[in-house]
């Protein structure tokens, strides 16, 4: 259960998209928790398509450019939760990583292996 995860075993987390990801994952007041403790922990804290609603009902993005999937129903969650939507591929705030979708996932994968000091950015 994500409650149980131990954010001290991991060097990230990486919250996908999908068609589940509104039903299931939004809202979700356990992996909301965990999303907090790894921002507080200043792991990378990383999100992509729909995910990135998540990061945001976190707190995460209040005030911040992100991005997410490219639709309204999307856009105006981020912007609910005092995000500021950018249509752009991949936007990132230190380990604070977001992503639009399917397409930006090879850019996504290299920024959040970028925050985890595996590689650096290209220029």
């Amino acid at each position: 259960l994500i409650e149980e995860l131990k954010v001290e075993d991991y060097s990230a987390i990486s919250i996908i998209g999908g068609s589940g990801t509104v039903a299931h994952l939004w809202g979700h007041a356990g992996l909301i928790g965990k999303i907090q403790e790894f921002s507080v922990a200043k792991e990378p804290t990383t999100a992509i398509c729909a995910g990135a609603i998540t990061l945001a009902q976190a707190g995460l993005l209040k005030g911040k450019t992100a991005t997410t999937y490219p639709v309204e129903l999307m856009s105006k969650a981020l912007e609910a939760e005092g995000a500021i939507y950018r249509q752009d591929g991949v936007i990132v705030h230190g380990e604070v990583i977001t992503a639009s979708g399917p397409a930006e996932a090879a850019d996504f994968g290299r920024a959040v292996t970028a925050a985890l000091n595996l590689c650096p950015l290209p220029h």
